[in-house]
């Protein structure tokens, strides 16, 4: 009778692990090279599924994609073979701006043109223009185009190229 009572609680207990080790939430990593979205991820991204099965990859490095230099930890979030968005939790560099904070940022496609927001979560000074942690800052074809907060909507960035004249 004691073996018995042995035997079925070292089946609970092995039943009991397996079942925690099935539903502990923990990111799993590439075991080899991936391309998603037209960029190979290294081996060792460390990856996670949500909830509409797509892929959550989680940075083991720095990279630097989509004109930015994205830090190590940082979430890139898909929706089937298309990056919707990122989440950085320290500083990083998108289309030769540095951001000294931690943000989310929205990507998109408007016309076959890439659009980004990026959510700030720390106050910023941006061209003179003090923004607000909440405001949103919109890049167009990797080009700041405007900021939007609370208290106004919408203020533009000029920005243009001037080539130099050719001298004949």
């Amino acid at each position: 009778m004691k073996r018995f009572f042995i035997i079925v609680g070292a089946l609970f207990l092995v039943t009991l692990g397996h079942y925690i080790y099935r539903q502990w939430p923990r990111p799993q990593a590439l075991e080899v090279e991936v391309e998603r979205a037209g960029i190979t991820w290294p081996v060792g991204t460390r990856f996670e599924i949500d909830e509409e099965d797509n892929p959550i990859f989680i940075l083991s490095q720095e990279m630097t994609f989509m004109e930015g230099n994205w830090p190590e930890g940082s979430k890139v979030y898909f929706d089937e073979d298309k990056i919707e968005g990122l989440e950085v939790f320290e500083a990083f560099e998108f289309a030769q701006f540095e951001f000294l904070q931690p943000a989310k940022i929205a990507v998109g496609v408007e016309n076959g043109i890439p659009s980004h927001v990026i959510e700030l979560t720390e106050k910023l000074e941006l061209d003179g223009l003090p923004l607000k942690e909440g405001c949103l800052i919109k890049f167009t074809n990797f080009t700041l185009e405007k900021a939007s907060c609370p208290e106004y909507e919408n203020v533009y960035f000029k920005r243009k190229i001037e080539l130099p004249e050719a001298v004949a």
